[in-house]
């Protein structure tokens, strides 16, 4: 989109008073022509102007809609960092884990040979 579309676009319909001349329909020295020219413009703008407004009210909603996404983007920007914390607590937490279960695991097997040497003492 252009910057003169833009312009065109965001700019208000004239009213239709605006549209026409002084009203008299002889405006251009033919008074059948320029009421020829008048219906015209007249028909024109009545199908033209709703449609304006619509092209106003999409507009708008393309705004709105560019802010939400905007919105979601930063939001989503944010749980992949919050993501990328999280899964990295996790790792630390499962290394933790591991070496605390190594380090049982050693001493469980420490613990078992010296009940077995004790029983074999006592035998």
């Amino acid at each position: 989109r252009t910057d003169e579309d833009a312009l065109t676009l965001s700019a208000a319909p004239a009213p239709l008073s605006a549209s026409f001349g002084s009203g008299n329909g002889m405006d251009a020295g033919f008074g059948g022509e320029s009421m020829v020219q008048d219906f015209v413009r007249l028909h024109m703008v009545s199908i033209l102007e709703p449609f304006a407004e619509r092209v106003h009210e999409l507009q708008a909603q393309v705004e709105q809609f560019g802010s939400t996404l905007s919105s979601l983007e930063s939001d989503a920007r944010r749980i992949v960092s919050d993501t990328g914390e999280v899964v990295g607590l996790f790792q630390e937490m499962y290394h933790r884990l591991q070496v605390y279960i190594e380090r049982t695991a050693r001493e469980d097997a420490i613990a078992s040979r010296v009940q077995e040497r004790a029983k074999k003492r006592q035998e």
